[in-house]
């Protein structure tokens, strides 16, 4: 959303507002007077967006911090506040303003009348979304990293975390890059294309079961590098540990068929039952934490993070950053580390272009990685998603250079599976 053009409108409609004379409070805002062609509505300002039946919008109660939009031949009726105001397609987005007006007593009459006019403007539900929200519900510019892949589906999950969605893939699904410059155009990929950790977003058409079925999805040829990356990292672990598996798996089949035979004969056979039994419990133990380590981070707590910071552009450690990672490596050799991983982010400030931002925190991420595991030998299997956020996400205010200074980081996320280790003190700041 273009949040400077959004703030001029709600500053255009309260100054309209002042200069009449009307003094603002908390009171009823107004109601969908009219609409027609393609109209797009959002609950707040960063949620998905929805297309909406024009019709069904007629008579509508306004709630302060929603927004719309006009498509093509859209155009909405608003009475707001007391005034009626027009939106269409060339306003871009319409935010509701928060400014609650008390009209005098003429005006407050006066839109009292106009309030009659269309009842069901005074008795519909305050919960916009019930409206809204259900089947065949169209869905825009669905963002995140997909968390999980099945075959026909995937889970997709915010990067700031929240929900998940599931979003189903047809054989009439598109997917494509974006478009990057006026001389190069969105290539084409097949389904196969999209794997675990790759950022993308998503248009297409809500299940009544919380589902979509995918019609567009678009993705950055950069973050499908980082995601193919992640997945040469990911799958000969994940293959070795269905290797062992099935291993397991066979040698209990073994066991089982042997103590069935001698299970009447002596004591010893029955004792020979029970080792069987706690070496199938530990295989299934070693099962599930193969499918935790692998799916995602949702089944990890986090320990501690250890942040070090870069000079502007360059992605080498300095001599501060060593010191950081090395007294940080120190404490967690007086730990127990069974369970543990990490997962190492690069950050970027607002200095050059978004991709090569990108790009740098890539860099950066890659470069305490590599110190880690050269200097103290970490397995990397114990690696969980390296990626790099570009000036996405910053700890503090870009406009300083104290504040930059902060932003150009590489954060070491020490994460331990849920239920394998105990409690961890004393971690470092």
């Amino acid at each position: 959303m273009n949040k400077s053009l959004a703030f001029v409108l709600v500053l255009a409609v309260i100054t309209i507002l002042a200069s009449s004379g009307i003094a603002l409070s908390q009171t009823d805002i107004g109601y969908v007077k009219s609409a027609r062609g393609e109209v797009y509505w959002q609950e707040k300002d960063g949620v998905a967006e929805i297309k909406v039946k024009a019709d069904k919008l007629i008579g509508k109660k306004l709630v302060a911090g929603e927004v719309f939009r006009c498509g093509r031949n859209g155009v909405l009726v608003l009475l707001l506040y007391g005034r009626e105001v027009t939106v269409r397609e060339k306003m871009k987005q319409f935010p509701i303003p928060f400014a609650m007006p008390a009209l005098p007593n003429k005006q407050q009459n006066k839109l009292n009348q106009q309030a009659e006019v269309a009842p069901a403007a005074r008795t519909a539900s305050n919960d916009s979304s019930e409206r809204f929200q259900g089947t065949g519900e169209s869905i825009r510019k669905l963002k995140g990293v997909v968390a999980k892949r099945d075959p026909d589906s995937f889970t997709i999950a915010a990067t700031t975390g929240g929900p998940t969605t599931t979003v189903l893939l047809t054989s009439d699904t598109e997917v494509k890059s974006h478009k990057r410059g006026a001389f190069r155009g969105s290539k084409e990929y097949g389904v196969s294309y999209i794997l675990r950790g790759l950022r993308l977003e998503v248009d297409g058409t809500r299940n009544s079961d919380g589902t979509i079925t995918a019609d567009k999805i678009r993705f950055d040829e950069q973050d499908l590098r980082t995601a193919q990356a992640l997945k040469a990292t990911l799958d000969p672990v994940e293959a070795e540990m269905n290797e062992k598996l099935a291993q397991q798996q066979a040698e209990q089949e073994r066991l089982a068929g042997q103590i069935e035979e001698n299970r009447a004969l002596t004591a010893q056979a029955q004792a020979a039952a029970d080792a069987a039994a706690e070496a199938a419990k530990k295989a299934q133990n070693t099962a599930d934490y193969a499918n935790n380590r692998i799916n995602g981070l949702d089944d990890f707590d986090p320990i501690t993070t250890i942040t070090v910071h870069f000079n502007t552009g360059s992605a080498t450690l300095g001599p501060k950053a060593k010191a950081d990672i090395d007294n940080a490596a120190a404490w967690v050799k007086t730990q127990n580390t069974k369970g543990w991983v990490m997962a190492v982010i690069g950050y970027a400030d607002t200095t050059g272009n978004s991709q090569r931002n990108i790009d740098l925190s890539e860099r950066r991420a890659n470069a305490v990685i590599y110190y880690i595991v050269t200097k103290y030998r970490m397995p990397v299997n114990r690696l969980v998603q390296p990626f790099g956020y570009g000036q996405l996400e910053p700890v503090a205010e870009n406009k300083t250079a104290s504040g930059r200074a902060k932003n150009r980081r590489v954060e070491i996320r020490l994460m331990v599976n849920k239920g394998i280790a105990g409690k961890v003190s004393g971690a470092p700041d």
